[in-house]
């Protein structure tokens, strides 16, 4: 259920490169590697209230000032259960995929894992049924 290729850009990338980036790609976030290794997450957010709002020059600043740093990351044999508990524990969209050395392999969103979920009409029960029994998530 994973996305794979997921957009990303290397450490010594300029905000303003990985703006047109995001851009010209239509995505809202982009991964930051160095050789393959997860290094942190940019979105259009980030870019917003980290470089705009604060006046920083997008041309000097580096993406490595504004990314949220050693994001966390899901194995690409994770189940969807695995990943969305990981979002709901840390209040997540996205996770990079990883694999057993640790390097980026995909992204996973709640997007995808909601499309997943609709078109697996019995793992959508088996899911509803943890849901119900989890206690974050039962109200008294």
């Amino acid at each position: 259920f994973m996305q794979e290729d997921p957009f990303c850009v290397g450490v010594g990338t300029t905000v303003s490169e990985v703006a047109l980036f995001m851009k010209n790609e239509d995505i809202g976030t982009v991964i930051i590697t160095d050789k393959y290794k997860v290094k942190g997450i940019v979105t259009d957010r980030d870019i917003v209230t980290k470089v705009v709002a604060c006046g920083k020059d997008p041309e000097t600043t580096g993406v490595a000032e504004i990314m949220s740093q050693d994001p966390e990351t899901i194995h690409q044999f994770a189940t969807c259960k695995q990943a969305l508990d990981k979002m709901a524990d840390y209040g997540l969209r996205r996770l990079p995929v990883v694999n057993d050395r640790d390097e980026l392999t995909g992204i996973v969103s709640l997007s995808d894992l909601s499309s997943f979920i609709q078109s697996n009409r019995n793992y959508m029960e088996d899911i509803l049924s943890v849901i119900s029994n989890d206690v974050r998530f039962v109200r008294n």
